[in-house]
């Protein structure tokens, strides 16, 4: 099935084009597989050379390392499919859009299982955002739940508000609603949630920590929002539209950074193909 996704990521945006492929996996879930994958456009500028013609996009290239995720019949996240030992597929892939110092940063410590958590709990957004979150969601229009939930945060469950929304039926999409999801990881549990992360990761990549990294953790605080958003059909979870929004506000030493990131996809299940 066609996908169009248009991301915003820290100020710089992306527009891409890639097809889904659902297919039987070999332990009784489902693979699901990113192709033909290539940029459309970077910070508003058409990336095709003129005269380009069929050749492949930018991003062609990419797909080697682009992760099969692996799912549940009933719509959960299980993980992803031929990883291996090393997480370094995972991270280059296009899913993660990051810059190359940031890619660099998080290679050095990739044989810490904490980092390997974390980019596919990363992977898993994707699927979450597309059906995860809905599936067996019983919720009436207009309806809201709060709670609270312990979701994934590397190799930790942590303790997060969370809030699921119906905000009724699609305009002019008949059999389609609009719901939503917010997870909230407030600056008491997001510090010690951050601090524990990443002295697993300097334990579990064999690296000391030095006094200072010490004394700045304990100087930091960190917050963490996250919604997702579906156009959705509730009977088949097949979305028309999907969008995942990550605000991160970290405040250190007194200096303040808020980080956002949006993605939204568009699938075109009028030119999908064996889901009819």
């Amino acid at each position: 099935m066609p996908v169009e996704q248009v991301t915003d990521k820290r100020g710089r945006k992306a527009r891409l084009r890639y097809t889904l492929a659902v297919l039987p996996g070999v332990d009784g879930n489902l693979d699901v597989h990113f192709e033909d994958m290539r940029f459309l456009e970077i910070d508003g500028k058409d990336v095709a050379a003129p005269g380009a013609g069929s050749q492949p996009g930018p991003s062609l290239g990419l797909m080697a390392t682009a992760p099969v995720l692996v799912v549940s019949r009933d719509g959960a996240y299980v993980g992803v499919r031929e990883l291996g030992d090393s997480a370094e597929r995972l991270l280059g892939s296009p899913l993660f859009l990051e810059g190359p110092q940031q890619v660099a940063n998080v290679a050095e410590l990739l044989p810490a299982p904490q980092m390997k958590a974390m980019l596919l709990t990363k992977a898993g957004d994707h699927w979450t955002t597309w059906v995860g979150a809905w599936a067996g969601l019983e919720i009436a229009p207009g309806e809201s739940r709060d709670g609270v939930e312990e979701l994934a945060f590397g190799e930790r469950q942590v303790p997060m508000r969370v809030r699921y929304q119906h905000h009724g039926p699609v305009a002019g999409a008949s059999g389609l609603v609009r719901v939503s999801f917010t997870s909230t990881l407030d600056e008491e549990t997001g510090w010690r949630t951050m601090r524990h992360a990443i002295v697993d990761i300097h334990r579990d990549a064999g690296r000391a920590m030095s006094s200072d990294v010490e004394k700045a953790l304990d100087q930091i605080s960190f917050r963490r929002v996250i919604r997702l958003d579906a156009e959705t059909d509730p009977a088949t979870l097949r979305s028309i539209r999907t969008r995942y929004l990550m605000v991160t506000t970290l405040n250190e030493t007194g200096r303040m950074e808020v980080r956002r990131d949006v993605r939204e996809d568009h699938f075109d299940w009028d030119r999908a193909e064996g889901c009819r």
